[in-house]
């Protein structure tokens, strides 16, 4: 793909950058800009992808190969697919070779992923929200470490107290306390540049208030027409009967 600088600023889609350290609450976020109609764009599923590629795979091994100074082809790449076993990854990462920080060894596989994930991002915009009209909501959490060349109308940093994040991360298969920190540790170096952040979204779990945050940045852009965010009653149908059966039931006991 050609590299290419594209203005997202069309006059029928917003385009939304949500970012933020592991389990602050970044998909909850999603789930309810999705419900109002948003094309999601998550790095996870992007990420998941690049190491299912026996290319790509190919040039994350031997970047991090350089960075150990050590061939890890027969360690990483599975003799019968030819893609990264995420198992030895996640063990080399962590746990072996520790004369080498984790923050080197995670950009050494970053260095590959970032430049096509950010292609991936803006083929996606051109197609769905400059061609299609729709607005977009692209989950990034090291958007600024990325050097984006994307325009976007809004960025969202979503944030937790410790507690909130060690609670939710612990609900990870296989998450550590060695595997938390050095994640929020590496993270937290590059979400130092609020300047570019639109709003602070603190998600401790409190509904109400995450919904009307995401309510004000939406009638806040003068273009978010009917055509490219749908809005949506994000609420269960239980949620929305609940207050007309509680009057209902106290009429009835009155009489």
């Amino acid at each position: 793909m050609r590299n290419r600088n594209i203005s997202l600023r069309s006059d029928n889609a917003m385009v939304i950058i949500i970012t933020g350290n592991i389990a602050t609450g970044k998909s909850y976020i999603l789930n309810i800009f999705s419900k109002l109609g948003f094309y999601l764009i998550k790095m996870d599923q992007f990420t998941d992808y690049c190491f299912q590629n026996n290319e790509i795979s190919k040039n994350i091994v031997e970047n991090l190969s350089k960075v150990l100074n050590i061939d890890l082809t027969d360690q990483l790449i599975s003799s019968d697919s030819g893609i990264i076993d995420k198992e030895k990854l996640l063990d080399i990462l962590f746990y072996s070779y520790k004369n080498v920080e984790f923050s080197y060894k995670i950009s050494a596989i970053e260095e590959i992923i970032f430049p096509i994930a950010l292609e991936y991002q803006l083929e996606l915009v051109q197609r769905i929200a400059i061609k299609g009209g729709r607005s977009i909501v692209i989950e990034s959490p090291l958007f600024f470490e990325a050097n984006s060349r994307l325009k976007y109308n809004t960025v969202i940093m979503v944030t937790a107290s410790e507690a909130m994040q060690k609670k939710r991360a612990f609900m990870r298969k296989n998450m550590t306390n060695e595997k938390f920190f050095a994640i929020v540790d590496k993270q937290l170096a590059y979400q130092n540049d609020e300047k570019q952040v639109n709003l602070v979204l603190f998600n401790e779990g409190n509904r109400c208030a995450v919904i009307n945050s995401i309510k004000s940045i939406i009638r806040g852009h003068t273009n978010a027409e009917r055509g490219c965010v749908r809005y949506r009653n994000y609420r269960t149908w239980i949620e929305r009967w609940t207050p007309y059966y509680r009057n209902w039931l106290c009429r009835v006991n009155r009489s």
